[in-house]
C-alpha cells in the first residue's frame, strides 16, 4: 500500500518557485484525513438508502473491491448527496449526440445517455472535492483542477485527468476488454506515464487530488518545459479529435523520457502500448465523457 505520508514529504520538497507553468492554486495539496478505518462498510452502510440502479451499484461494489481504504475518502464523502440522472429514454442529446455521460461536480450528480458511461463518471465522483476556500474557491477532481482567479475560471490538467479516469474505468470495470472510443491517445499516453510509477501509484495519487506527486516524479526524468507540452498535448487530445501526428509526437517524447530510466523492461514495456495502440485503434466516431 501506498504510504499517503510519503506523498506529503515528497511534494514538501518541491521548489515552489521552479514550475513555471503551475499557477500556485493548483499547486497544492490536500490532506485527506478520516477517523474511519473502514471506509468501505461506510459506503455499503450509506448505500441502503440509495435507490441506485442495479448496474449502477455493482459498478460501485467492484470500485469498493478494487480499491484500498485510503482511496476512497472522497467516494465516502460525496457518495450520500450522489445523484443519478438517466438520460436514456428522452429526446437524445441535441447539442452533441456523441455524449455518453457527464458528471456534474456543482450537482454532485451523474447524467447518462449510455449505461456503459456509468464507470467513467462514478469515478469523477469518487475523486472529486468542492473546496470552499475563502480567497480561491477550487474544485480537485482527480488530477483536474478548477478554481476561479481574477475573474477567469481556470481549468488545468483536464487531459491527464480524464486519460487517467478512463484508463482506470479500463481497468476496474472492464478488465481492459473494452475499447470505449473516448479519450483513446489519452488512455495510451497515461499508460506510457504510469511506466514511471511503482504499481498502484499513479491510482493512490488520483483518488488523492496529488496533482503534485505526478509532477514529482516526472521531473525526476524530465523538466518543467516537457510537464507543460505534455499537458498541453492532453488537454488538446481531450477536447478534440487527435491528429495522428500529435499523437506520434506524444508518444515520442514520452519514449524519450522512459528511455532516461535506463530500465529496459520499460522501454520495452513503452514499445508493446505504443504497437498496441496502432494496431487496435479503429478508425472509428470518438464518444465523449464529462
Amino acid at each position: 500500500m501506498i504510504n499517503l505520508d510519503y506523498f506529503q514529504n515528497e511534494i514538501e520538497k518541491i521548489d515552489k518557485s521552479k514550475p513555471k507553468y503551475i499557477d500556485t492554486p493548483a499547486f497544492e495539496m490536500i490532506t485527506y484525513e478520516t477517523n474511519s478505518n473502514d471506509l468501505k462498510n461506510d459506503i455499503e452502510h450509506s448505500l441502503i438508502s440509495k435507490n441506485f440502479i442495479e448496474e449502477f451499484e455493482e459498478y460501485i461494489y467492484t470500485l469498493l473491491e478494487t480499491t484500498e481504504n485510503q482511496n476512497l475518502f472522497l467516494l465516502n464523502q460525496n457518495i450520500e448527496t450522489l445523484k443519478l440522472e438517466n438520460r436514456h429514454h428522452c429526446v437524445f442529446n441535441i447539442f452533441d449526440k456523441n455524449l455518453l455521460g457527464s458528471y456534474y461536480h456543482n450537482q454532485n450528480k451523474i447524467v447518462y445517455y449510455d449505461i456503459v458511461s456509468l464507470g467513467h463518471e462514478l469515478l469523477h465522483a469518487a475523486s472529486t472535492n468542492n473546496l470552499s476556500l475563502p480567497l480561491c474557491p477550487q474544485v480537485y477532481s482527480g488530477f483536474q483542477r478548477n478554481y476561479r482567479q481574477h475573474d477567469i475560471d481556470i481549468v488545468r490538467f483536464k487531459g491527464l485527468n480524464e486519460g487517467y479516469t478512463e484508463l482506470l474505468s479500463r481497468k476496474k470495470f472492464f478488465n481492459e476488454d473494452y475499447n470505449t472510443p473516448c479519450y483513446t491517445a489519452n488512455v495510451y499516453s497515461l499508460r506510457l506515464l504510469d511506466l514511471l510509477f511503482e504499481k498502484n501509484e499513479l491510482e493512490t495519487a488520483y483518488f488523492n487530488n496529488c496533482t503534485e506527486y505526478v509532477y514529482k516524479i516526472f521531473c525526476k526524468y524530465a523538466n518543467d518545459d516537457e510537464f507543460y507540452w505534455l499537458n498541453k498535448y492532453l488537454d488538446i487530445f481531450a477536447n478534440s479529435i487527435a491528429k495522428k501526428e500529435e499523437v506520434e509526437k506524444v508518444f515520442n517524447k514520452l519514449k524519450e523520457i522512459l528511455k532516461r530510466t535506463y530500465n529496459n523492461e520499460i522501454e520495452d514495456n513503452a514499445d508493446n502500448i505504443i504497437d498496441e495502440y496502432y494496431k487496435n485503434n479503429p478508425k472509428m466516431k470518438v464518444k465523449k465523457l464529462y
